[in-house]
């Protein structure tokens, strides 16, 4: 879902206003603040940190004395999100001439994979924010990316293309930019 407006138009406040009013069927994070960008972070590892945010604080909010909340699933998916992002960061020398061919396919078996693993994981948060008795069911995320204007073009291309191919499905994202 992309908010467009001339700066000044009031999208960073629609955006905190949709946050509010959304229905409680969906999970939404905190909107990602445009400083966010000055590393080389990308929209995968922005979604994963927020959400890893959350999981912690809803963590802290159970009673951990049962383990009742517990969930090593989760852990290890965090964990093995984490490791296929690193290995997916690599620079694109993979794909020059002379990488062995069976590299190259290493690293696009990589990226399939990868979007397997953030489905997976969104699944499993979702269970574990579901776990609560009586509580709302939330069946989507959604994360909201402010002021995407106030990057370099090419890391908002990056971003966008992030987006389009690891967050779609369950994950919903709204993007706010200048035209």
């Amino acid at each position: 879902v992309g908010v467009v407006g001339e700066r000044g138009s009031g999208k960073t406040s629609f955006l905190h206003t949709l946050r509010r009013e959304l229905p409680d069927a969906y999970y939404k994070l905190e909107v990602v603040d445009p400083s966010s960008f000055e590393s080389d972070m990308s929209a995968l590892e922005l979604f994963l940190a927020r959400m890893f945010q959350e999981y912690t604080k809803i963590r802290s909010q159970r009673s951990p004395s049962n383990g009742m909340y517990e969930s090593p699933r989760l852990h290890t998916l965090f964990r093995e999100v984490s490791s296929r992002l690193s290995e997916f960061r690599i620079d694109g020398s993979v794909y020059r001439t002379d990488n062995p061919s069976m590299e190259v396919l290493a690293h696009m078996v990589g990226l399939v994979e990868i979007g397997a693993t953030l489905q997976d994981l969104c699944d499993e948060f979702l269970s574990y924010v579901n776990a609560v008795p009586n509580g709302e069911r939330k069946d989507h995320l959604v994360m909201f990316i402010d002021d995407i204007d106030m990057i370099e073009n090419e890391k908002a291309y990056q971003l966008l293309e992030d987006v389009r191919k690891f967050l779609s499905g369950r994950i919903v994202v709204v993007i706010a930019y200048r035209d």
